[in-house]
């Protein structure tokens, strides 16, 4: 009788459970997703101060790179970068005046427009107002 893996791959002799290591630290790691999660705040939290005085130092010594890096960005992309613009001058306060916190999870502060589609120029109908964290949560995904 042979075993399969949680990846339908076949259990080798001599492995309990899994067809590989890597299988193995998936499945462990979908088990125990949110601790790792909590962690990893915790950490990032711990070590905030580090972490910044590591870019300030490495922007120091960078400058130019980076400099080049932003001018190459925003000239690819201008038209998202200008209809950011538009949007954050002409409507923010439009949607605030209508909103006034985020959709997602009701914050009333740090709030930023998130555009659907940026192909839908100058929409109110493609803005939603999002607190930061939302907003970084919904371009993680």
């Amino acid at each position: 009788m042979d075993k399969k893996c949680v990846c339908g791959n076949p259990v080798p002799k001599g492995r309990r459970k899994y067809c590989s290591y890597n299988c193995g630290v998936v499945v462990y790691y979908k088990e125990h997703k949110k601790e790792y999660l909590e962690a990893s705040k915790k950490s990032r939290i711990k070590h905030k101060e580090k972490r910044y005085a590591a870019f300030r130092e490495w922007y120091k010594n960078n400058k130019e790179k980076h400099n080049k890096y932003m001018k190459e960005y925003f000239k690819k992309n201008q038209t998202k970068n200008s209809i950011r613009k538009w949007d954050n001058v002409k409507n923010k306060q439009n949607m605030l005046s209508k909103y006034k916190k985020c959709v997602e999870c009701g914050t009333e502060t740090q709030l930023e427009l998130h555009h659907k589609d940026y192909e839908k120029k100058y929409d109110t109908s493609n803005l939603k107002l999002l607190c930061r964290k939302c907003h970084r949560k919904l371009h993680r995904k």
